[in-house]
């Protein structure tokens, strides 16, 4: 019984299956002053209280006094769970997933790609004069939200700008002269040639920031899959490599990291996807190790008793 909660009993008849009186406590003197009322009582269902018990002996003696079905079920499965629970090694294995978790990305991803239009696909070409506006080389698919297809559209036209640039410096320009041919900043040059693969560009949404712990996501990640889960350790160990930020910062990162861990099965394969510093489980996992398990008293004792309900 809970502080604060206001019990009261209810009086049914098991015949005609409906309630007759609702009384305002569940005390034995008021249930014994019922019961006195109604000398025709000859079956009394109760539960296991002894509350209820002395009010039907006091007021009802010539009323046989039984245990539901419910209190009777629940009597045997606890008796059942005890001996179970002396008799685990004969209780039966069973073998269980590691992880039962199903990967959001295992569902796949729409592709969105935008496809550039030929001259085939749109016909002859306007002839250009000087009121002309030039077609564009992009048209938008059916169903692409506008917004998204001008990020496509942005992500294009930079990816174009990237390999040219890297096609230049290939060919023995300097970073000044590639930046006066393509008419960009010397800063986005050194960038493009820094990068082994195009640098993909995260966006922040409105009241997004980016964290203090991002530069160091990658390094956690790969900690953890090599068996380090204590985020002291690893937080000192991040401290040491310039880390300024506070711990429970990191634990919400583990936290995430462990999840992602249990849906995918295996550490292994995840990933940290470094446009959204997001960690990724890839589209195809490998099967779950399955873990063999002794059945537990509980559940055992639970199986016999509806097995024996069905019967």
């Amino acid at each position: 019984m809970e502080k604060g909660m206001t019990y009261g009993t209810i009086l049914v008849d098991l015949e005609l299956r409906k309630p007759i009186e609702i009384l305002p406590d569940r005390t034995a003197s008021t249930v014994e002053a019922w019961l006195r009322t109604h000398p025709e009582v000859n079956i009394v269902s109760r539960d296991r209280g002894g509350e209820y018990a002395a009010a039907a002996k006091k007021g009802a003696p010539q009323a046989q006094q039984i245990a539901d079905r419910f209190h009777l079920l629940k009597n045997l499965r606890e008796r059942l769970k005890e001996v179970m629970d002396r008799k685990q090694s004969c209780l039966p294995e069973v073998e269980q997933h590691a992880s039962d978790a199903i990967p959001a990305k295992a569902q796949g991803i729409k592709d969105t790609s935008v496809h550039k239009v030929t001259e085939s696909q749109t016909g002859t070409a306007l002839e250009k004069h000087y009121r002309t506006i030039p077609p564009s080389p992009y048209q938008r698919p059916v169903g692409l939200k506008y917004d998204e297809f001008q990020k496509q559209v942005r992500r294009d036209k930079r990816s174009a700008r990237y390999e040219a640039v890297r096609t230049l410096y290939e060919q023995g320009l300097s970073q000044r002269a590639i930046a006066q041919q393509l008419k960009l900043s010397r800063e986005t040059v050194s960038k493009f040639i820094q990068a082994e693969e195009y640098p993909e560009m995260h966006h922040l949404k409105r009241g997004e920031k980016r964290s203090i712990l991002d530069p160091y996501k990658g390094y956690i990640l790969q900690r953890w899959q090599q068996g380090c889960r204590n985020s002291v350790q690893l937080y000192d160990e991040i401290k040491t490599r310039g880390y300024s930020g506070s711990a429970p910062l990191l634990r919400v990162f583990l936290a995430d990291v462990r999840k992602k861990h249990q849906e995918a099965g295996s550490a292994e394969v995840l990933t940290l996807d470094t446009s959204t510093q997001a960690i990724e489980i890839p589209d195809s996992l490998p099967p779950k190790p399955r873990i063999p398990q002794r059945m537990s008293s509980t559940r055992a004792s639970w199986l016999f008793v509806s097995q024996s309900r069905e019967a």
